[in-house]
């Protein structure tokens, strides 16, 4: 009769030592859609203790790995990123010196924006082709593209304005979205495991024309998930994730339907 406390009680000390960093989840426990996790000792996950790092220093060694992931990023974005005050990240990129340079890029439909980068990333970003951001891509939930940047550098550089409502909800969440050439053309969801269904629902003429690719993108991650046997379906253009359920960017096509669909 006490079973149910003893796991509220289990569950709350396994938290709070995650919390703690005693704890880690180290692993899934069955398929890809499990919230079953197993559980190891931080030091033992990353073999070996924590050590303590000075504040300044970890911030500055932040900021280099943020634009190393990022970059070019505006001010803006590795602040509302890292949860920073101004004048905290002022100084992480103070203390990171000449190692980040300020740059300019152009996004579609946009004026040029000014933007920070690693110097020693220049090369490759001078040398990157605008046919590197080719082809359909599905991306999950909370993928770090989506979600690496705060509002003002999304529009544009990853959704246009018009459809920024169908890919973030009111709190920001990102939903599962698929990307044309780097740019938010359509969302999507999956049901089954074994037997996998792909909905996509386009924005307007999203994918024109690429509806073969989106479906190759939906076969890769049939592959991946281990599924025998896929079926894509092509759906309407979805409502604003506002107007569902709070979990709408979860399924934001099945509890985002628009009006009238």
């Amino acid at each position: 009769p006490h079973a149910p406390r003893r796991r509220e009680s289990l569950n709350y000390a396994v938290q709070a030592m995650c919390r703690e960093y005693r704890l880690v989840r180290a692993q899934v426990r069955g398929t890809w859609r499990s919230n079953n996790y197993a559980y190891a000792r931080l030091p033992s996950w990353l073999g070996g203790p924590l050590t303590l790092a000075d504040p300044a220093a970890a911030r500055a060694e932040l900021a280099r790995r943020y634009l190393a992931a990022y970059g070019p990023a505006s001010f803006g974005d590795l602040k509302w990123w890292a949860g920073w005050t101004v004048r905290d990240t002022r100084a992480a990129l103070a203390a990171a010196g000449d190692e980040v340079v300020p740059v300019s890029i152009g996004l579609p439909g946009a004026p040029p924006q000014d933007a920070l980068a690693l110097a020693g990333d220049l090369g490759t970003l001078a040398g990157t082709s605008p046919d590197a951001a080719r082809g359909v891509t599905l991306l999950p939930v909370w993928d770090t593209l989506m979600m690496g940047y705060e509002r003002a550098s999304r529009v544009h550089r990853l959704v246009a304005p018009e459809h920024y409502q169908r890919v973030y909800d009111g709190s920001g969440n990102g939903t599962s979205v698929v990307l044309a050439d780097g740019l938010a053309a359509g969302v999507w969801e999956v049901d089954g495991a074994a037997s996998m269904t792909v909905r996509i629902a386009p924005f307007g003429a999203g994918l024109a024309g690429r509806w073969a690719e989106a479906e190759a993108a939906a076969a890769g991650l049939a592959k991946a998930f281990g599924a025998t046997d896929l079926r894509v379906e092509r759906c309407p253009e979805p409502g604003y994730l506002a107007d569902g359920p709070r979990n709408a960017y979860l399924s934001p096509i099945s509890l985002c339907a628009a009006p009238g669909s």
